[in-house]
């Protein structure tokens, strides 16, 4: 099979390897599509040094495929099965945090595309309690955006604890902020939807923002009194983060949710507003059925989300799109070859 490596230093490899043979209660998926995701690009851009045994792991973990080979004792999928990875964080199953359902808190688990051969390859094999039934009403494309940006996204709006009538910021609208505002719109907040990028700022309006701004405009609205009742910060970015404090009414709660930045903040900044630092980190496995369910009702708007279609040989093209900001999540089709 085809597969890419990322030795480094925003470098990629292409090499073929046999693919993988299902062990006890593993799966094989022969992959349909897959996508590029945020945390796929800081992996690239890491220094060899940093990659070390890395390096050989195939990357990714949005996987959509169809289930090519079961191994002993798998009962709840077939050959055949359409799938979707929605465990991405694989706990032990048998310790303290694994048994109060936070899988991505165990000290011994395994992650795609960290430990585990990734998405990035056209096989991959995978625990059978990671993946799940594809409904029929979801098409594959759009489940590379459920595999990780609309769950995350789902997940840590849960955290926030945002419901009806809530007030709140998104900063940052690449795929999960974006994701953000589509399932916030739905459970009934008021959003403001924040990013430097026109187009993003235009999907989120689509998607139900009722306020779109520009950071510099959010700056602006702060200084004349504007608050939220939550932040939900999905860039990364120092500015963004800070804004995500500044932004908070008394009591309010801001979620980390982008990957790489650097806080830096007072601690009269929160104590002074009685407000919540609160972090979130992919979706619970019991929470990916949600999930499922409100994508089944919004293919829709989901499909307004999606970039671009490549081949994995257009890997390099593909990693550009998602570092510089370009519309839409970039999709690789695993069709195309066969």
């Amino acid at each position: 099979m085809k597969a890419v490596l990322f030795p480094g230093d925003a470098r990629t490899a292409i090499e073929e390897r046999e693919a993988p043979e299902p062990g006890p209660n593993e799966v094989v998926i022969q992959l349909t599509r897959s996508g590029v995701c945020g945390t796929d690009v800081h992996y690239w851009h890491e220094p060899a040094s940093a990659r070390a045994d890395r390096a050989h792991v195939v990357p990714g973990h949005e996987t959509v495929g169809k289930v090519s080979a079961a191994g002993p004792g798998v009962t709840r999928f077939q050959v055949g099965d359409r799938v979707v990875a929605g465990m991405l964080h694989i706990g032990c199953g048998h310790c303290r945090v694994c048994r109060s359902g936070e899988f991505a808190l165990c000290p011994d688990k395994e992650v795609f595309g960290r430990t585990l051969g990734g998405s990035y390859a056209e096989f991959v094999r995978a625990p059978d309690r990671a993946i799940y039934h594809l409904p029929e009403e979801v098409p594959d494309d759009v489940a590379v955006l459920v595999a990780c940006n609309l769950s995350t996204a789902y997940s840590a709006l849960r955290r926030g604890q945002v419901g009806p009538g809530d007030e709140i910021a998104v900063l940052g609208l690449g795929g999960v902020g974006l994701c953000t505002v589509l399932v916030a719109h739905e459970w009934g907040a008021r959003i403001t939807a924040v990013d430097p990028i026109e187009s993003r700022r235009d999907l989120a309006a689509g998607l139900g923002a009722h306020t779109i701004v520009s950071p510099d405009e959010l700056d602006g609205m702060m200084a004349s009194g504007f608050g939220v009742d939550a932040a939900l910060e999905c860039s990364g970015h120092p500015a963004a983060e800070s804004q995500s404090i500044q932004v908070l009414n008394p009591g309010g709660r801001a979620v980390v949710v982008g990957m790489g930045g650097r806080y830096d903040f007072a601690a009269e900044d929160l104590i002074r507003r009685k407000a919540t630092l609160i972090g979130t980190l992919v979706c619970r496995p019991d929470e990916f059925y949600d999930v499922l369910e409100f994508a089944r009702g919004h293919v829709d708007e989901l499909r307004r989300l999606l970039g671009p279609t490549m081949t994995i040989d257009q890997v390099d093209d593909a990693l550009r799109h998602a570092e510089g900001g370009g519309r839409g999540k970039v999709v690789f089709d695993w069709t195309q070859d066969r």
